[in-house]
């Protein structure tokens, strides 16, 4: 095809342009007509559709009437018929209803009353020409006589409502229909549950028209269009080909010789013929230099070799010179390879000597030892092979080749430590050393090599010894601060203890004198109510009894008397709560027992919660799900301590408001508590360390990260377990479980019971 495309000429692929130009306008003009034509097509499809589905929505409102019990089926379907009847649109368009018996009837028809109730099955109501069941898919042809109810009928038996393409008259001024038959596309719609179909339809004869006209204008368009592009594409063929002839016969002469390179071609505009033109006068320049720059090329060439015969002639006697001085070289390169090997023979380090392709050269006796690899053995292998291990073998070879290129790399002039592997397979460390040295034309190296097993034993021991003690730091300084902590809470304690001690007493006669004062209260209102009895006695009186009685009103005595006693009531109320808060303060002290006893764990939950009310209540409500357990042998105020730590941190851990869910239990010879909360959770990673001393995850200033550390350590003490199950979003539960004996005092007591009286 290209091949056919270059035997064109300039002209004739003008011309073919302009061909296929008005080709693609003609297929253009054609494609436009036909999606016009079912452009139209489906806004009529979509009108026709939108107005029966609106004559549908008066159908299926009576017949909710009838289903709601709003009115009877006749009664429905009378209204119904009558509204359809009364519609219409655009002016004098309507709707009918046929139902779907066999032969399919018409109910109602609002302009030929006469069609009501029959069956139309004369030959003039056979003009049904295409169907289509539902609202997609194409038209099924007919044979352009099948009954137009018939048809109705079958598209709506498929899928409810279809369309039916058919010949029906015009209705003409006052109500006839006109002699001729025009193309029109109704749309039908079934309500199965009264088995009535609702149609309405609309022409379509104007689809025709409108693509008629289009067809007009788009050939006058291709027309017009054709004519000034057979105009331009000439004048601009002649524009092309004229100077191009010129060219051409230029370049004809030139080539056949009747033409020096002193012709040349006219060039004048800015087209692109005008620069083809130009280009080609710059090649003859270019070419007329081009042969006056090889003339006189060719006279330096002759002088050039002349002046190189001279210069070799000087150079092969500097060269008989240097032979001479090369020979005297190599020979004090002899002598000094002697020195050289002597002073190697009694080194204590390995003196290895490589050539370029990382071959062994030079063993030294110290090699032997260290290696276990004779002379004759080593020399000639390479050396990484040899005593490099197997998984070092790549990167060795590629920092070789590196070295023999450049006589550099990372080992060349320092020590560094590697590890090697000696004949009997067994991996130790050296020391390298490597200089780098041109030797016979290439890089070789110099690699002095010791033995440095015994440096890194001692050091491991070093390091061994110093994490030991940095271990022991640890501990110890966790041992101090969970100490300081325990001094600080005991100190807590004692305080707490002496508060509560020094409230006991002023709350002691607080609360006495207030009994006192309420069976005094209760006596004076007593004799305030029998003085009350005596107000007739008054009457004789009337200025006395005026302010005794204007006093009554001041004071307001009948409130008195009742508020009194609620005064005194919530008094007493008062006293009570500091009471038990005194309580639980020294209960959560247990300053009057801070040896090992039996303890109701139970209640120094209840105290541990009221002493830090204050933290949770903002926080959380409390859920205690206790499940009565035993008196436990431990050391009260500790493990009040370990209560206080888990419900401060199960406040701190919710956002917001949430619960926290204390449970007790009994499984066996121990004891198990679990406080739990509906908090954000604890990482997997961050669950590893929970307990670990100073690990917390609360800002700067904000925790110390001992406080689950000592609790930790308070429940090991008791030979029991701190356990935490937790997962993020959803909330953590803390688990601990102790003996209700410890195993020590267990035996003792066993002991002591088993000695006879």
């Amino acid at each position: 095809m290209f091949a056919l495309l270059n035997r064109l000429s300039v002209r004739n692929r003008i011309w073919g342009i302009v061909l296929i130009f008005i080709g693609s306008t003609v297929l253009g003009g054609a494609l436009d007509v036909v999606l016009l034509r079912e452009t139209l097509h489906q806004e009529k499809e979509s009108a026709i559709r939108q107005v029966v589905d609106s004559g549908y929505g008066v159908l299926a409102h009576y017949l909710k009437l009838e289903q709601d019990g709003s009115l009877s089926r006749d009664a429905a379907q009378t209204a119904a018929m009558a509204t359809i009847k009364g519609m219409r649109y655009n002016g004098d368009d309507y709707f009918w209803l046929n139902d779907d018996k066999t032969p399919p009837r018409m109910i109602m028809h609002p302009i030929v009353p006469a069609f009501d109730g029959q069956s139309l099955v004369e030959p003039r109501f056979n003009s049904a020409t295409g169907l289509r069941s539902g609202t997609d898919g194409p038209f099924v042809a007919t044979d352009g006589r099948k009954n137009i109810l018939q048809a109705f009928a079958e598209v709506v038996a498929q899928t409810g409502d279809g369309y039916v393409t058919y010949l029906w008259p015009r209705t003409l001024p006052g109500g006839a229909y006109s002699e001729e038959k025009f193309p029109k596309l109704s749309y039908v719609k079934k309500l199965p549950a009264w088995g009535w179909i609702i149609g309405s339809g609309i022409y379509i004869d104007d689809i025709d028209a409108a693509v008629k006209a289009r067809a007009g204008q788009n050939l006058l368009l291709l027309l017009g269009t054709s004519a000034v592009l057979l105009l331009l594409a000439s004048l601009i063929a002649r524009s092309i080909t004229r100077p191009l002839q010129t060219t051409m016969g230029a370049m004809r002469g030139i080539a056949s010789g009747k033409a020096g390179f002193e012709q040349r071609v006219a060039a004048a505009g800015p087209d692109e013929i005008s620069e083809l033109a130009s280009n080609f006068n710059d090649m003859l320049d270019h070419i007329q230099a081009r042969d006056q720059a090889l003339l006189k090329h060719q006279e330096r060439l002759e002088e050039e070799v002349s002046s190189r015969t001279a210069s070799l002639r000087e150079t092969n006697l500097k060269l008989d010179a240097e032979l001479r001085e090369r020979k005297l070289a190599e020979q004090a390169v002899l002598d000094s390879e002697e020195r050289f090997r002597g002073i190697a023979s009694v080194a204590q380090d390995a003196i290895i000597m490589m050539d370029a392709v990382a071959n062994i050269s030079f063993w030294n006796p110290a090699a032997e030892q260290i290696f276990g690899y004779r002379r004759e053995e080593a020399v000639g292998r390479d050396l990484h092979a040899l005593i490099a291990p197997q998984r070092f073998h790549a990167d060795f070879r590629r920092g070789y080749l590196h070295f023999a290129q450049t006589g550099q790399g990372s080992a060349v002039g320092r020590a560094m430590e590697l590890i090697a592997v000696r004949q009997d397979g067994s991996e130790f460390p050296i020391e390298l050393s490597l200089s780098a040295i041109w030797l016979h034309g290439a890089w070789s190296s110099v690699g002095i090599v010791r033995d440095i097993s015994e440096r890194k034993r001692s050091e491991k021991e070093l390091q061994e010894n110093l994490e030991r003690v940095q271990g022991l730091n640890q501990q110890l300084e966790a041992a101090q601060n969970q100490l300081l902590q325990s001094e600080k809470m005991a100190s807590i304690g004692q305080l707490a203890a002496g508060v509560a001690h020094e409230i006991n007493n002023p709350i002691g006669f607080v609360s006495s004198n207030l009994g006192t004062l309420e069976e005094y209260a209760d006596d004076l209102l007593a004799i305030v109510e029998a003085y009350g009895k005596a107000d007739h006695l008054l009457d004789a009186q009337p200025e006395l009894r005026a302010d005794i009685e204007s006093l009554k009103a001041r004071a307001d005595l009948a409130f008195l008397s009742k508020d009194l006693h609620c005064l005194l009531r919530e008094s007493h109320d008062g006293i009570e709560r500091v009471k038990k808060i005194v309580q639980d303060l020294k209960d959560f002290s247990r300053i009057d027992n801070m040896d090992w006893a039996m303890a109701n764990l139970e209640q120094g939950l209840d105290s541990t919660l009221n002493i830090v009310w204050n933290e949770i209540k903002y926080k959380a409500d409390i859920v205690k799900e206790y499940g009565g357990i035993p008196l436990v042998e431990c050391l009260g105020s500790q493990m009040n301590q370990v209560f206080m730590n888990l419900l401060v941190n199960a406040a701190q851990a919710i956002d917001g408001h949430g619960t926290i869910t204390i449970r007790t239990g009994v499984a066996d010879e121990r004891v198990w508590i679990e406080i739990a909360d509906t908090g954000k959770g604890i990482p997997l990673e961050v669950q590893k360390r929970i307990f670990d001393p100073f690990f917390t995850t609360k800002p700067v200033g904000q925790g110390t990260g001992l406080g689950l550390s000592l609790a930790y350590s308070i429940v090991q003490k008791h030979h029991g377990t701190l356990e935490v199950a937790s997962e993020p979003g959803r909330g953590s539960s803390f688990r601990l479980e102790i003996p209700r004996r410890q195993p020590a005092r267990q035996e003792a007591v066993a002991q002591a019971e088993s000695v006879p009286a």
